[in-house]
């Protein structure tokens, strides 16, 4: 396996584990791999910082009852491998300030290696959608 192969897998199976990790509400560990400086934009268009984002999930307005990642549809590492991106599809069901979400999000994340570990550098969310509407389909 080429080094570029191998470092698209290992950002593949760093995406699924932050999805597991949302799942069990374990969003401590998911900070621990978004870079001090990472931009997240939210679906609204807001940018947050990690540490907004990080208040924002462990919030008590904030209930997370299921996020499911539902396929990965493209990994990109630069030849250098020391950065990358990812495009994803979640379904998450939650309550955020008292409004009930079921949605199918994409997300683009760009990550960037830091002493050996990829980071997310920036992320952003696309606007939901009803599960019955489908899922979003990549060629």
């Amino acid at each position: 396996m080429s080094k570029n192969a191998e470092e698209c897998s290992n950002l593949r199976v760093h995406i699924s584990d932050i999805a597991r990790l949302i799942n069990e509400g374990d969003i401590i560990e998911v900070g621990e791999r978004i870079n001090k400086d990472a931009v997240i934009v939210r679906a609204s268009g807001n940018p947050l910082t990690k540490e907004e984002w990080l208040k924002m999930y462990t919030s008590s307005e904030f209930n997370m009852y299921m996020n499911r990642l539902i396929s990965i549809n493209n990994v990109t590492v630069s030849e250098d491998c020391n950065m990358g991106y990812v495009c994803y599809t979640m379904h998450s069901r939650f309550v955020y300030k008292g409004k009930a979400n079921d949605e199918i999000s994409v997300y683009v994340a760009v990550y960037k290696k830091f002493e050996s570990e990829w980071r997310i550098t920036y992320m952003q969310k696309s606007q939901g959608r009803n599960p019955v509407e489908g899922i979003p389909v990549f060629n």
